[in-house]
């Protein structure tokens, strides 16, 4: 009994020194799966939004709803769903900051770098200037507006959230609350 301690194979593993050859042929195999990953996953995301802008400017006609309304509903749900996925992953894995940081990053992201980038390539009108127009100036009445109080709100939320470490759950409420009337009364006004 004087000799090392028993030692199972896991711990004498995980005492064994992993050699930088060792290191560099897995960060080489990981990093070409994800390489290979990312190209595939981007190529699937570009074939799927032609898909869904045709559906979408057909379905647009034929029920009558600008496509203003029918991108700031069903499009924007679509795209947004991968980060309801990568939350509700976040936080089953007990990693809500990540969702938090998702959120937050994706809506930088996309009202600054997809309206800029888009911009810069092409003027973008945020009124339709067609007279004819069922609701010509929807933006500046409502998406506008209600793109403010949500800012305002959440602001207001994430202060409180700081004092205490986290969000409650009661700040849910309003959020989907308000989500929902914004919906609806899409389309209510363009009806």
């Amino acid at each position: 009994p004087h000799g090392e301690p028993f030692q199972t194979p896991n711990e004498v593993a995980d005492t064994t020194p992993i050699t930088p050859a060792t290191e560099k042929t897995r960060a080489g195999r990981g990093v070409l799966s994800l390489i290979v990953l990312m190209v595939l996953g981007l190529t699937i995301v570009i074939v799927a939004s032609r898909v869904l802008i045709g559906s979408v400017v057909v379905l647009a006609d034929q029920v009558g709803v600008p496509k203003v309304v029918i991108a700031s509903t069903l499009i924007a749900l679509g795209t947004s769903l991968p980060e309801l996925v990568v939350g509700v992953m976040a936080i089953r894995r007990r990693h809500p900051e990540l969702l938090v940081g998702n959120v937050i990053g994706a809506d930088i992201l996309n009202v600054l770098f997809v309206i800029g980038a888009s911009a810069a390539a092409k003027p973008l009108p945020i009124i339709d200037p067609d007279p004819a127009a069922v609701v010509p100036r929807i933006f500046l009445y409502l998406h506008l507006p209600a793109m403010l109080v949500v800012l305002v709100l959440f602001r207001l939320f994430i202060f409180s959230a700081s004092r205490r470490g986290r969000f409650a759950r009661w700040n849910g409420i309003p959020l989907l609350a308000l989500y929902v009337a914004y919906v609806v009364l899409q389309y209510v006004v363009t009806r």
